[in-house]
């Protein structure tokens, strides 16, 4: 929903829709042109009235979720190499706060398992192709959410206790590395990722619906980063622990139900 001019008509028909009454009436103004409405009007409609943290710039920083995992290198030799990795994500991150329209988790609150399949080769001198594909099973959670009254805004003015199963994910990656050592490299790729729809239960049937309508998604993102790794290095028995730390910068270019964000990362793994 935009307030801006030009798009006043748009907003009126999406909120008209719902069944929360002061987003109706709402709705019915602007479509009726009997509010002069403005961004104060609009931050006092949605602080006042649906309950919600003033509106405003938004940042954060936290932990995400810590992911946790076995290796098998079932293919090594002098050009080229394949692994298959096991593991679960446990809930650490922070989830996003209901109460913050703008707010972006850095979890997604309940427990993963996942497999993966990463193969690579030398390419010329010190340039590798790196490849990965992943699938993600998401357990079944508990959470507060608004209680949405318009499956189009997902807007409400009141929380409620739901339980949640994320859709399943997966995960290709495509990268471009440039190995400085046998414990450091840079890259540079691309990235996609789909997840299923999601499915949420609660007394609040009809809110159930709107929240797992076109609760799918889909994204394409470039990256570029660096990878500090001990997996080398433990091979060698040169180092405890084979773990990796990385380092990246992601863009999102293209997707359905995904922010347009840049983001920075840093992402600890041990494999055991």
């Amino acid at each position: 929903i935009q307030n801006k001019e030009g798009n006043l008509a748009q907003a009126a028909h999406v909120i008209q829709g719902s069944d929360d009454t002061n987003l109706n009436n709402l709705g019915t103004n602007l479509a009726n042109n009997n509010l002069g409405v403005n961004g104060a009007i609009f931050q006092s409609f949605m602080t006042d009235v649906m309950n919600y943290e003033p509106l405003g710039n938004w940042s954060g920083s936290s932990y995400g979720d810590l992911d946790l995992g076995f290796m098998w290198n079932f293919v090594k030799n002098d050009t080229s190499g394949a692994a298959i990795a096991f593991g679960l994500v446990a809930p650490t991150g922070k989830k996003d706060n209901p109460n913050i329209l703008q707010d972006m988790a850095f979890g997604d609150g309940q427990w993963d398992i996942y497999t993966e399949m990463s193969a690579g080769g030398y390419i010329s001198g010190s340039l590798i192709s790196d490849n990965l594909f992943r699938y993600t099973y998401q357990f079944a959670d508990s959470t507060i959410l608004r209680i949405p009254t318009s499956a189009d805004t997902k807007l409400g003015s009141e929380n409620g206790k739901f339980r949640f199963k994320l859709g399943d994910k997966v995960e290709l990656q495509n990268n471009v590395v440039w190995l400085r050592s046998n414990w450091h490299n840079f890259y540079a790729g691309s990235e996609f990722k789909y997840q299923f729809d999601n499915k949420y239960s609660s007394p609040y049937t009809q809110a159930n619906q709107y929240l797992a309508q076109d609760s799918g998604m889909w994204s394409e993102s470039l990256k570029i980063g660096t990878v500090f790794s001990s997996i080398k290095l433990f091979q060698n028995k040169q180092f405890l622990l084979p773990g990796t730390v990385e380092i990246f910068l992601q863009q999102v270019v293209a997707g359905d139900n995904t922010p347009k964000v840049t983001r920075a990362e840093i992402e600890f793994r041990m494999y055991f």
